[in-house]
């Protein structure tokens, strides 16, 4: 090996982290396969829609909005208009920690929580 070989060693990758990086990267001939991202969607007809978390997967987004609407399920009605100040201390209390558990948090007490489809553009 010449002087100048040795400074010219442009395409060796200089660790396993780059060798790798470079065997994933797609021929620059062929575009990038295409992939796909799944947002949770928390949705109110009167205030539109606010994305609550992102998923690699539709099952795990599937999954995760299920989980939404069962906590919504599970909401305990407030009392009557006349019940007594103890009873509406009482259910204050639980429907605040019903909200701190909803797994959209601070996005609860919503319509519909939807599982919104994206293209991921890694760039």
């Amino acid at each position: 090996m010449t002087a100048a070989d040795r400074n010219h060693l442009v395409d060796v990758p200089t660790d396993l982290n780059t060798a790798k990086r470079l065997q994933q990267q797609p021929p620059a001939n062929r575009p990038a396969p295409v992939r796909e991202i799944f947002v949770v969607q928390a949705s109110t007809m009167y205030e539109g829609s606010d994305p609550v978390r992102a998923f690699a997967t539709r099952e795990s987004a599937d999954a995760f909005a299920q989980m939404c609407r069962d906590h919504e399920e599970v909401r305990t009605p407030p009392p009557g208009i006349d019940a007594p100040e103890h009873e509406w201390d009482r259910w204050t209390e639980s429907d605040r920690a019903w909200e701190q558990t909803h797994p959209a948090a601070p996005l609860s007490r919503r319509e519909s929580y939807d599982v919104l489809t994206l293209l991921f553009d890694p760039s």
